[in-house]
């Protein structure tokens, strides 16, 4: 898994080691599944305070569409906590989606299909 990271803020920037060690918890399921990583970190507004510190997540997944997931808190840690939450769940979701969408799962369904009983209506 190839990890990126990028802060323009010199606070973000300390948050390096943190976020990408945080990211690789949250996507240690789907290793496997996850050729790049990217994380962003953003001050929005400065130094004036308030919920500005923005996480945003880019996960590039061989073979599917790139999943992208921003979260914005008053602190470093909460936003990147939210974003690997996120995150995991997106991913989560969409392998489980791919997997009830599989042909041998479709195959595997029908199959079920046919051997379940028949039950009839009597006609009234």
């Amino acid at each position: 898994m190839d990890m990126h990271f990028r802060s323009p803020d010199p606070e973000g920037a300390l948050w390096h080691q943190r976020s990408l060690a945080r990211m690789r918890r949250a996507l240690r399921r789907l290793h496997g599944s996850v050729a790049q990583v990217r994380v962003q970190l953003e001050d929005i507004n400065g130094p004036d305070g308030g919920v500005d510190k923005r996480c945003r997540v880019e996960v590039a997944v061989p073979g599917q569409e790139p999943v992208a997931v921003t979260a914005t808190a008053r602190s470093w840690q909460a936003s990147i906590e939210a974003a690997a939450t996120v995150l995991r769940q997106r991913l989560i979701s969409r392998s489980a989606r791919a997997e009830n969408t599989s042909p041998i799962t479709a195959r595997q369904r029908s199959d079920r299909a046919k051997r379940a009983p028949l039950h009839l209506q009597p006609a009234g």
